[in-house]
């Protein structure tokens, strides 16, 4: 309610927003192109597991990396693998699309990546815990995060890079 996820929106371009760097305004389609914003109540689409991670040129090792790095990995092989089909409306609990949304992120090579809640849904220590991996894992990018909570909070005072 207080406007976290509608300033990731406007910094990742997806809604209009003045923004500017040094020399003149920051274009929509630049911001877009430039971050990955992976939002708290994003869930799967109707597909398999290599299209739910919007990776599909990434390779196979890279995926697995990816899905064990958010506990999912045991999730898609008794699933069926990564070509197994994802049921959007039943195939996920809000936690494993949450982990999810984390495994897209660990895999964009965007020099900006916005989270949003990234503990949203998950325990109180399996939401840091993950946090602190794709930290680790971007240490060599911007990573933005909104969050109510108090752990996940604590670990970005923590991490914090200049």
């Amino acid at each position: 309610g207080a406007g976290k996820t509608t300033l990731l929106k406007a910094i990742a371009g997806w809604s209009p927003a003045d923004l500017r760097y040094d020399d003149g305004p920051a274009p929509d389609a630049l911001r877009r192109a430039s971050t990955h914003l992976a939002l708290h109540d994003s869930g799967p689409i109707a597909a398999d597991w290599r299209r739910n991670l919007f990776a599909p040129d990434a390779a196979d090792d890279a995926l697995w990396a990816a899905l064990d790095a958010v506990d999912l990995a045991d999730r898609a092989k008794d699933a069926g693998g990564r070509d197994a089909w994802i049921d959007p409306q039943a195939g996920l609990s809000l936690g494993e699309r949450q982990r999810l949304n984390l495994a897209r992120a660990w895999l964009r090579p965007c020099a900006i990546i916005l989270l949003d809640e990234p503990g949203e849904h998950l325990d109180k220590t399996q939401g840091p815990a993950l946090l602190a991996r794709l930290l680790d894992r971007l240490d060599d990018r911007v990573v933005v995060f909104a969050t109510h909570d108090a752990a996940c909070a604590a670990l970005a005072a923590e991490t914090i890079r200049l």
